[in-house]
């Protein structure tokens, strides 16, 4: 099993995995939540100050991309 750069396992790979179909552009409706498509300009914000109550990093281990500095690079 393999570590992230935080020491977190990340697993082994899986065989013959595949993506699954994306979801539609539009607004769905759960019991619990709403999954909606991301607006830059209503949702940018939000989600940088909840992203940097991280303050170890450990939330971007199975991301693409490290933590931002800051709400413009972000």
């Amino acid at each position: 099993m393999a570590n992230s750069e935080n020491g977190i396992p990340v697993g082994f790979p899986v065989a013959d995995w595949a993506a699954c179909k994306q979801p539609p552009r539009t607004m769905m409706q759960g019991r619990f939540a709403a999954l909606e498509p991301l607006d830059v300009s209503r949702h940018a914000d939000d989600l940088f100050q909840a992203n940097s109550l991280d303050t170890e990093g450990r939330n971007w281990t199975y991301l693409n991309a490290d933590a931002f500095d800051g709400l413009e690079s972000y």
